[in-house]
């Protein structure tokens, strides 16, 4: 095989599963699977975990591809987290390339992400740029990062590829598609089949693994094209109770002693914006279901607390964020948020201050241990 570009197309994949989770995407799913089996790259197996569609997904799939190996859950559960994991345990190959069903992938991008993968044995996952299927020259979303108040950092969207300087690879969290080291992530615990669709049910995978010692890493230069939708505020329920249960299950306890100031003007600036946002509902009830799920945040939070190798200013930052809820801008939002962010940027140098202690007291006390 050969290449338009550097990327080495002749190394092997090492047994290479392809994964899509599918949900009545049978007008979605020809144009996939006509993308991954033109792939120049072998492959171990392409299989579709059908989320109980109704649009006939699964008989499409058994006369047009039977090739194809179909897990079809007998209903929708509409938890994506337990639609990836049945597709991981089932999973035969090495590697997973892990994607929803309108994903068209550009050429290089497995290779690149695999190259990323072999690359070191800490990376389990690496993750492509996404464009937009219409505008290949204009980001989808190009990797992401987490802030300390369980937000995310930015997607790039809407930026221009030539006008996209910094290509270097980084560490990231979220992002659907994805390249993943199947025995690692097995043993990091697969996706938390407790977070809702919407947002952070991929990046909280990927901040566990961070947490656990390896990295995911952002791949500017391996491309996929992705069919946009825009959702607005309809996720503001899932976004508020995913975030919620990542910070209690991943934070330290030291960290959310040391944010609650910011935490709580954050929560009441949220909170008060929820109501012309038309999502005041959502907010509320995304909090009475974080509650009603407390033991398992508390199990969880066991769990990762003490598994974890890295401090919480290793894998957090603070910074710029995206609002939650589909809030609306404006001159007087911008202005808020401009202020409120120059007090969280303080409280988390703080935070960043008592991680930086501990860490050279730990190193202090292993070194006259050795």
């Amino acid at each position: 095989m050969t290449s338009s570009n550097s990327v080495d197309t002749t190394r092997q994949s090492e047994g290479l599963s392809f994964v899509i989770v599918n949900y009545n995407g049978v007008s979605s799913l020809p144009d996939m699977l006509e993308s991954i089996k033109a792939y120049p790259i072998e492959r171990e197996e392409i299989i579709v975990v059908d989320d109980g569609s109704t649009d006939g997904s699964v008989d499409w799939l058994r006369a047009h591809h039977p090739d194809v190996r179909i897990v079809a859950l007998a209903r929708n559960t509409g938890c994506v987290g337990h639609v990836r994991n049945q597709g991981l345990r089932a999973a035969r190959g090495r590697y997973v390339f892990l994607s929803d069903n309108d994903i068209e992938l550009l050429p290089d991008c497995l290779h690149r992400l695999l190259e990323v993968v072999n690359s070191s044995p800490e990376v389990f996952c690496a993750t492509p740029r996404l464009v937009y299927r219409e505008r290949r020259d204009m980001i989808f979303q190009s990797g992401n990062r987490l802030h300390f108040l369980g937000l995310s950092t930015g997607t790039r969207r809407g930026e221009l590829i030539t006008e996209s300087t910094d290509n270097a690879l980084f560490d990231n969290c979220g992002g659907g598609i994805m390249l993943l080291d199947r025995a690692v992530a097995e043993k990091i615990g697969y996706f938390d089949e407790e977070y809702l669709h919407a947002w952070g049910d991929d990046g909280e995978l990927h901040t566990r693994g961070a947490l656990y010692g390896y990295r995911c890493l952002h791949v500017p230069q391996a491309l996929a094209t992705h069919r946009a939708k825009e959702h607005g505020s309809s996720r503001a329920f899932g976004q508020i109770h995913n975030r919620l249960r990542l910070m209690f299950t991943l934070y330290r306890s030291r960290t959310l002693l040391l944010i609650a100031p910011s935490l709580m003007l954050f929560e009441i600036g949220l909170a008060l914006a929820s109501v012309p946002g038309g999502f005041a509902g959502s907010y509320f009830g995304a909090i009475r279901e974080a509650w009603r799920g407390r033991k398992d945040i508390l199990r969880m939070r066991a769990e990762m607390q003490g598994r974890r190798q890295v401090e919480d200013s290793e894998i957090l930052q603070s910074g710029k964020f995206e609002l939650p809820g589909g809030i609306a801008g404006g001159r007087l939002v911008t202005l808020l948020l401009a202020v409120l962010r120059m007090i969280f940027d303080t409280n988390w140098r703080v935070v960043r201050w008592f991680d930086h202690k501990s860490r050279t007291r730990f190193e202090r006390q292993s070194q006259a241990i050795d």
